[in-house]
């Protein structure tokens, strides 16, 4: 039985093997359970809701964190805390693209900086 992940389910699939009358494989006939159920959807648009709800800048859910007043907004504030982290791939882009971007290159347009990791 081959599986798939869908959805974060696993598809069942079932396979039928027809013979002859003298034992050789005639034909075979694979059965795939639905690809999309009701539950796949009910997941897809509840995921949906909650990227909805979430705040565009941390992805954390906003009636969480977006305060209702002034009084709700320090008490929020205490429960979080920030750390700057730095990314040495980003760093690395921002240098090149900087670089980039004072030399006198003609056409600048439509570049993109893609990193790859040195070897």
């Amino acid at each position: 039985m081959a599986r798939s992940v869908l959805m974060g389910r696993r598809r069942q699939s079932v396979t039928e093997y027809h013979y002859d009358d003298e034992d050789r494989l005639v034909r075979a006939v694979t059965t795939h359970d639905a690809e999309f159920t009701d539950d796949d959807t009910d997941a897809v648009l509840e995921r949906a809701q909650e990227r909805a709800r979430a705040c565009a800048g941390c992805g954390q859910p906003r009636d969480e964190v977006w305060p209702e007043g002034p009084d709700d907004a320090l008490k929020k504030e205490r429960e979080w805390a920030a750390a700057p982290m730095k990314c040495v791939a980003c760093a690395e882009r921002d240098r090149t693209k900087r670089k980039y971007e004072a030399s006198e290159r003609p056409d600048r347009d439509g570049i993109h900086f893609v990193l790859q990791r040195r070897d």
